[in-house]
């Protein structure tokens, strides 16, 4: 057994070391405080707006996904993309799995 004290290493890989991440964290915490905002706004209202509701569940989770995209760019890479999709080539009866 090794007795050894080998001192513990933190990986300090920081989403504010990266700028496309933390731009991508900005806009993904503002758009989570606009969809509580206009979530709250469309329940509370004594009308129904049909454009409150259409940017609620359509235009807030689009600017979400864009900020997941921008914060998986400190996974990825910046010259792989975003989605790292395999492809299943099918040739008659032989079937090839592509990275």
């Amino acid at each position: 057994m090794n007795t050894e004290n080998k001192p513990l290493t933190v990986n300090n890989t920081s989403v504010f070391r990266n700028w496309i991440s933390f731009i991508g964290m900005v806009v993904g915490v503002g758009a989570l405080f606009s969809f509580l905002l206009l979530f709250t706004l469309d329940a509370l209202a004594k009308f129904s707006n049909p454009y409150v509701s259409l940017l609620t569940y359509m235009g807030v989770p689009a600017f979400l996904i864009t900020a997941e995209m921008l914060a998986a760019k400190r996974h990825t890479g910046a010259h792989s993309p975003v989605s790292g999709a395999k492809t299943i080539i099918a040739n008659s009866n032989q079937f090839a799995y592509a990275a």
